[in-house]
């Protein structure tokens, strides 16, 4: 057993990113085999469309990204519970990377006429730029 993970890998050109387009998924799979740490490793972008397990998959983008540094790799995650979703992108060697946080709205219980309690304060989102979770 163990945890199982759909991971979504998207390949955009370095000049440009993240204004630039998406790379089609045929150059996108050429570009993975023509590195060697990715063949090294199994990597596969067809293999990425399963949930699949793939404990290292952090210590592969980052090899990975270090060797085709024309490339920026943004690799989706979305694990078992519902609320396990992240991203991180690769660049050069090195990767960034933020679980996805959702918020419920303030709910004013003053409109059921009862009063909100003296410490409520209701969360404040943290913006994501549009860019950065959507395609």
């Amino acid at each position: 057993m163990g945890y199982l993970t759909y991971y979504n890998l998207m390949v955009y050109e370095a000049n440009g990113f993240p204004k630039n387009k998406e790379l089609d998924f045929d150059t996108a799979q050429n570009i993975f085999k023509l590195s060697r740490e990715a063949t090294s490793r199994e990597v596969d972008l067809v293999m990425l469309e399963e949930n699949i397990k793939w404990h290292d998959h952090d210590n592969d983008m980052l090899e990975i990204s270090k060797e085709m540094d024309d490339y920026v790799f943004v690799l989706y995650g979305e694990g078992e519970e519902s609320d396990d979703n992240w991203k991180n992108v690769y660049y050069n060697g090195k990767g960034i990377g933020v679980e996805q946080q959702t918020y419920y709205p303030a709910i004013s219980l003053s409109e059921l006429g009862l009063d909100d309690p003296d410490d409520y304060k209701p969360p404040e989102p943290t913006p994501i730029s549009e860019y950065f979770w959507n395609k």
